[in-house]
């Protein structure tokens, strides 16, 4: 999506450009498919927080992506992640669900409204703000702040609700999100509501082709005698394999066609390169095993010599068995080079943003066998949507979603279950059997009479080699402006992507709003501002490449001064509240949950009581 905002706000301009795709469509990780006779969402599938909260500094727009699923018509469901949930054990027996979990769930609400404090004391002393606390603290991770505020999780219910709270939008354990990169941005601005993407017609992409549509081909043929329409810049299935960013006067781009097999090379005044973290990351790699000949077999040579192995290689023959040295010349033509290679500052806070795993797996049964409130008469608005699973292996096939609650696939029998993590990385690495076969001896404990699916789907992000992941995210260590780091220039080679996004990292509408906050600062090294209007009317996107040489002084920067030099250097505006001060609004815990959370702990006597807090205006950043 990024891409496509970028080059949407670019044909505004009435700007030359080329859209180089990979894939054989448009959309990147907003990507569907048919499973069962219904079109399913392989990647993005949620609407995060969906329309105006009174109060906010943005209560004046929506959430984009949402004003784009209401355009477009299409059809959703509100996800209600508290009420309707039930969790199972090994201990409770199948079939019977665990009755005291909002107890244990209440003091893990507990903790969660103590933490929030500890994230605003660190987010707020890493903006370095005169509003901010003084002190500079290391961040931590949100398992240690968690500990910190009382919460040790010792059973597997105990795991089974942080993994439902965190993991489960994350994707990763709290071990590695840390405090001050995880804060609950998008939901402070916007309402605490998830609405889910059920369309069958033209599905989520439908929002991409919507930001596109300007200079995207379109499908009817042109009646006759009337002039056809330019030529589309929009090139598919071409590969970017390498990029020279240190050419004089712009960039050199080299593509492989895919289609015949031919290598493309474009220049271009300037490029923006939208792959993701994952990508760029094995970038890096490529660049290690470019230089493994010159680099390791000294090493490994002199390694040998120095402890008197009875075998040393020969220092003229081949350093890895045969065949290991063709596969390492395969994987570096396979992959994205950068020519040089990426300078250290830009490697460096790279290397703190890993891609997250997270694995959807459809299973479509002949009848519904899963339980089924029958109090209320018709099932649907009273069934369960989400049913948990608490193992002695903490995301062990955790949560099943119940398609059957959903309007547009009611009476379909699917379950979909997410895992994340290595969890998810594994299983993607697996047979389509196996996974079957280790997903039914959890669901069996939750249900004796679980037939076989008669049908699978699964998502293997993480081992297409266009993303290498699900989404990005920030582990422990990293602070909001890392984005920010990622999406300064080299050159004329400008980063956007949604991992740029300094808080909606990982979401849809980040993405969005890097294509849109790039290309605004491009068209202002190219005086051409003026013709385009602005996401943030009242941000300044001046052009980085005029007021500094960014690349010779990140060069020289200390890990330790990297909020100094992004204030220094970066153009963001905050919205200001009304008393001066840091704060979070009422709820804002780090996931997309906290309304629930807010709820539940109200309801549970002798643990909820105080939890209420009042309300701040949030004093954030602009994702300008």
């Amino acid at each position: 999506l990024a891409g496509v905002t970028a080059a949407a706000k670019l044909h505004e301009a009435s700007v030359d450009f080329l859209l180089i795709e990979g894939q054989a469509q448009i959309g990147g990780r907003v990507r569907g498919a048919e499973f069962a006779g219904k079109k399913i969402e392989l990647g993005a599938n949620w609407v995060h927080a969906a329309g105006k909260r009174n109060g906010s500094c943005d209560a004046n727009f929506n959430n984009p992506i949402w004003d784009l699923v209401l355009k477009t018509g299409l059809t959703y469901d509100k996800s209600n992640y508290d009420d309707s949930v039930v969790m199972f054990d090994a201990a409770s027996g199948p079939g019977t669900p665990v009755e005291d979990k909002d107890i244990r769930w209440g003091f893990f609400e507990y903790a969660v409204q103590c933490m929030n404090q500890e994230q605003l004391h660190r987010w707020c002393a890493a903006q370095n703000s005169e509003q901010c606390p003084a002190e500079h603290p290391s961040d931590i991770s949100l398992r240690v702040a968690l500990r910190k505020c009382g919460w040790e999780p010792n059973t597997p219910a105990d795991f089974a609700i942080e993994w439902y709270e965190y993991d489960y939008e994350w994707a990763h354990a709290p071990e590695i999100t840390g405090t001050t990169a995880s804060y609950a941005w998008t939901y402070n601005v916007w309402k605490e509501e998830d609405y889910f993407i059920t369309d069958q017609s033209r599905g989520f992409i439908a929002v991409v082709e919507e930001v596109g549509k300007s200079f995207l081909p379109s499908a009817p043929a042109e009646p006759v005698g009337v002039a056809p329409p330019p030529p589309s810049p929009l090139r598919l299935n071409s590969r970017v394999i390498g990029i020279e960013w240190a050419v004089g006067g712009g960039v050199r781009v080299s593509v492989f066609d895919t289609a015949n097999g031919a290598v493309k090379t474009y220049s271009g005044k300037y490029a923006i390169c939208t792959f993701s973290t994952g990508v760029l990351q094995h970038s890096l790699e490529a660049a290690v095993l470019t230089n493994w000949s010159t680099l390791a077999r000294p090493r490994i040579q002199e390694a040998y010599e120095s402890y008197s192995y009875s075998y040393a290689p020969d220092p003229n023959g081949p350093l890895m068995p045969t065949g290991e040295e063709n596969q390492v010349k395969e994987k570096i033509n396979e992959t994205l080079t950068f020519a040089p290679p990426l300078p250290a500052w830009k490697s460096d806070v790279l290397a703190a943003m890993p891609m997250a795993y997270y694995t959807k797996i459809w299973m479509k049964f002949e009848e519904q066998f899963w339980r089924i409130n029958t109090e209320c008469g018709d099932h649907r608005p009273c069934d369960k949507e989400f049913h948990i699973w608490a193992d002695e292996w903490r995301g062990y096939f955790p949560v099943w979603q119940n398609f059957n609650v959903l309007k547009d696939f009611e009476d379909q029998n699917i379950l979909m279950v997410t895992l994340s993590g290595r969890d998810a990385y594994s299983a993607e690495g697996m047979s389509d059997d196996t996974i079957i076969r280790r997903a039914m001896g959890v669901l069996r404990q939750m249900y004796t009479n679980a037939s076989e699916p008669v049908e699978i789907h699964v998502s293997r992000w993480s081992r297409d080699p266009f993303f290498y992941g699900a989404y990005s995210d920030r582990t422990t260590g990293t602070f909001a402006y890392t984005g920010n780091i990622l999406e300064y220039p080299i050159n004329q080679l400008f980063f956007s992507g949604e991992a740029t996004s300094p808080h909606a990292y990982g979401f849809l509408h980040g993405a969005l709003y890097a294509g849109n906050r790039t290309t605004s600062k491009l068209l202002a090294c190219m005086g051409r501002t003026e013709k385009v209007p602005h996401l943030f009317p009242s941000v300044d996107y001046t052009c980085p490449l005029l007021k500094y040489n960014l690349t010779n002084v990140l060069e020289t920067y200390e890990r330790t001064d990297l909020w100094r030099l992004h204030n220094e250097f970066d153009d963001d505006e905050s919205c200001g509240d009304e008393d001066n001060t840091c704060g979070f609004l009422a709820g804002g815990t780090g996931t997309g949950r906290a309304a629930r959370r807010e709820r539940r702990a109200s309801r549970n006597q002798g643990v909820g009581n105080g939890l209420r807090h009042h309300t701040k205006k949030f004093r954030h950043l602009y994702d300008t």
